[in-house]
């Protein structure tokens, strides 16, 4: 059975500073600070905590595995993911569901938050034992850089343009190649001189 706290408030903040956000939460402030830094928290151009959002992306991050209260551990132990459940669920109860649309757009937001923060776990920590990893995430990010380039000679029906562009980006992760041998090689390979 899932314990509940009597303490829920019965209106939730819009933005609350951090303090005021830990209490809500039944948490020490530091807990709080620590998800701001983390970004797990959202907070506004005046460091106030971004209740909905906040509450919303903790749901999202947190490990059910934790957050419990004492010894109990996971969902329905009284911790923070049911605290946070809870005063989401108190913070809009009649309020109108957003379109589909903007759900949609709301979570895109929330898994791009959560693939940025991934990206930066890998950064920092796992692509400098995995070269491979490494390229393949330094070509999606080329890719991503020369997309516009990319989609309109695909657009265009243009393959050449569309091949020379991958050339120039392989060339340089794969080969390690400089610009000025990517310029000397790309007319001997494409034009045939």
């Amino acid at each position: 059975m899932q314990k509940t706290n009597e303490n829920t408030p019965d209106t939730v903040p819009e933005r609350c500073t951090k303090a005021e956000f830990a209490r809500l939460l039944g948490v020490d402030a530091a807990n709080v600070s620590r998800w701001a830094s983390a970004k797990r928290v959202e907070v506004d151009d005046a460091g106030r905590v971004l209740v909905r959002p906040s509450l919303t992306r903790l749901l999202l991050t947190t490990d059910p595995s934790r957050g419990g209260r004492g010894s109990v551990r996971g969902e329905g132990s009284g911790g923070t993911i049911d605290r946070a459940r809870a005063l989401l669920e108190r913070s809009a109860p009649g309020a109108v569901p957003a379109s589909r649309l903007e759900r949609l757009e709301s979570q895109l937001a929330e898994a791009l938050a959560q693939l940025e923060i991934e990206r930066e776990f890998r950064r920092k920590w796992c692509y400098h034992h995995d070269d491979e990893a490494k390229m393949r995430a330094d070509l999606v990010d080329s890719m991503r850089g020369k997309w516009a380039e990319l989609s309109a000679a695909m657009a265009a029906g243009d393959a050449d343009a569309f091949d020379r562009v991958i050339f120039r980006i392989e060339a340089r992760i794969y080969s390690g190649m400089s610009p000025e041998e990517i310029a000397a090689a790309e007319p001997e390979l494409f034009d045939g001189t």
